[in-house]
């Protein structure tokens, strides 16, 4: 009779940690990146100004290692192609990097709880990014620079086997002269 007790209490058990398993994962699939820009138009003597927000929209808080950057080992890869679908490479590569010993930095981590986020933003000039004028599908890939392995944290955390979120696509035209021209507040 004992060892009825005990197979009932595993197998309710098993069913519990499973089901939270899921729950656990359907909460970090609920990651969504969004990219903005001041301007739709641009000119190829225009500064360009792209902002990239990581945003939980699930119901359960997540930890994210919190130092973003440019490029597949600093998380967000910056992707460009003309409306022909023809992908295009920017004049310079983005290399950030984490620095292996912030893995082991508390401070590095982040906590996002419901309908929060973290985020980054770059200003270059045009012709950093697009070699000529036209019209571009502009849009990012975050992809969590640390693997679950390495990371100091280890519940609910986004790590790099959590995939890869793609943002939505902006479509910009770069013109030959000045066209974004973003009104500054005055107080």
């Amino acid at each position: 009779m004992n060892s009825l007790k005990i197979v009932m209490w595993l197998v309710v058990m098993t069913i519990c940690c499973m089901r939270c398993a899921v729950s656990n994962a359907k909460d970090i699939s609920n990651i969504t990146v969004t990219m903005t820009s001041d301007c739709v138009n641009y000119g190829l003597v225009d500064n360009i100004s792209l902002r990239v927000r990581i945003e939980n929209q699930g119901p359960s808080p997540i930890v994210m290692y919190g130092k973003i950057g440019w490029g597949e080992l600093g998380g967000l890869t910056l992707k460009i192609a003309r409306a022909n679908g023809e992908v295009v490479q920017p004049e310079s590569l983005d290399a950030d990097m984490i620095i292996p010993s912030t893995l082991h930095d508390r401070s590095y981590y982040v906590t996002i709880f419901r309908s929060q986020f973290i985020g980054i933003s770059r200003v270059e000039r045009v012709t950093e990014l697009f070699p000529d004028a036209g019209k571009y599908k502009v849009w990012v890939e975050y992809m969590s620079p640390v693997p679950r392995d390495s990371s100091l944290v280890r519940h609910s955390f986004w790590s790099m086997e959590s995939g890869r979120v793609i943002s939505n696509a902006l479509i910009l035209s770069v013109g030959e002269g000045a066209s974004c021209k973003c009104e500054q507040k005055r107080d």
